[in-house]
């Protein structure tokens, strides 16, 4: 997630966990759970995710 977003972003948790593959490969899963106290302000998050990863697809 970009910085710019994750510090505008109200944010209740995040949940880190850490696998160990053939002893010698770390994979790190993050998962961010948001604080969401309305539609309206959920689509504003939705559209900042829209628009951040458009322009990059650009």
């Amino acid at each position: 997630m970009p910085s710019r977003i994750y510090e505008s972003v109200p944010i209740r948790d995040v949940i880190e966990d850490e696998r160990t593959w053939n002893g010698n490969e770390t994979t790190i899963f993050r998962q961010t759970i948001f604080s969401i106290d309305s539609s309206e302000q959920a689509d504003e998050i939705i559209e900042m995710f829209r628009q951040e990863y458009q322009s990059k697809a650009s």
